[in-house]
């Protein structure tokens, strides 16, 4: 079933190996984006807008995509603004073009035993005229549900569609990754890479994650993004970016690979 879908994908260009369809070539931009910080943080902890003073206006982010719409108050005027968010109470198409109207660019599921799988489909039928995607959290517990379980449901999906928290799904299931790889070979599947997630590997886990990459950015370099993730209590906002581009440099020490996965491949798949 997976090749026959993968055969039809490519038949409509989804694919790198279709003709004429090659993976999308890197924006050029200036050799200093990892010192500037003018980066696309796809994981920015909305955490940093609460309290009186923040150290967002001076952390020289010219984008992010955060996982809940900021309070009206928040400081946002000097930064481009998406959102990622869990499913909304009113389901209604007014509902949702406000969200769209505020930046929403996306949704978020958890794979887990307890999710109705349909339900996800469901949502992507009425975000699919938005242009909004799918992210879809990959879980970390040993006895949770494998990616390859849900496959079905996720070739049904109309829209594109991230998975994220990778490093905690590769600790326990990294038997998937081929499978991680299958998907994005078919070019409307998304890898995000969160820095707090990288951080807290272990060897062997990081050299699982090291190897999906190097094999994410040989058949799709255009499908990869970026995020610092969550802060630890009180830890300086600044910091903690700098040491989350760190281990992104650890995994992509190639700076032109790296510049499109901070800049032009998030300008994609999150409207900038």
């Amino acid at each position: 079933m997976r090749e026959t879908i993968a055969r039809v994908l490519r038949s409509y260009g989804l694919s790198s190996r279709s003709a004429g369809a090659e993976p999308a070539a890197p924006t050029t931009h200036p050799a200093t984006q990892d010192l500037t910080k003018d980066i696309t943080d796809a994981d920015f902890d909305a955490a940093a807008w609460h309290g009186k003073h923040t150290a967002l206006p001076y952390s020289g982010l010219r984008r992010v995509v955060v996982r809940e719409l900021p309070p009206a108050d928040a400081c946002v005027d000097a930064i481009a603004l998406r959102a990622v968010i869990a499913p909304p109470a009113p389901t209604d198409r007014l509902t949702l073009q406000q969200l769209n109207d505020k930046g929403v660019r996306g949704l978020r599921f958890r794979l887990a035993a307890t999710n109705d799988l349909q339900a996800i489909v469901g949502w992507a039928e009425r975000i699919v005229t938005l242009g909004w995607h799918i992210e879809v959290e990959l879980p970390d517990a040993p006895d949770a549900p494998a990616l390859t379980e849900a496959e079905w449901v996720l070739l049904q999906l109309p829209v594109p569609t991230c998975f994220s928290g990778l490093a905690g799904y590769l600790a326990a299931h990294e038997a998937e990754a081929a499978f991680l790889i299958e998907l994005v070979e078919m070019g409307r599947f998304w890898l995000k890479l969160s820095g707090t997630d990288i951080a807290g590997t272990r060897p062997p886990t990081r050299d699982a994650l090291r190897r999906l990459v190097d094999a994410a950015m040989t058949v799709r370099a255009d499908r990869l993004v970026w995020g610092s993730g969550p802060t630890a209590p009180r830890e300086n906002l600044s910091a903690h970016i700098d040491t989350a581009i760190a281990t992104l440099r650890q995994l992509l020490p190639d700076a032109d690979s790296r510049n499109q996965v901070l800049w032009a491949n998030p300008a994609a798949l999150y409207q900038f």
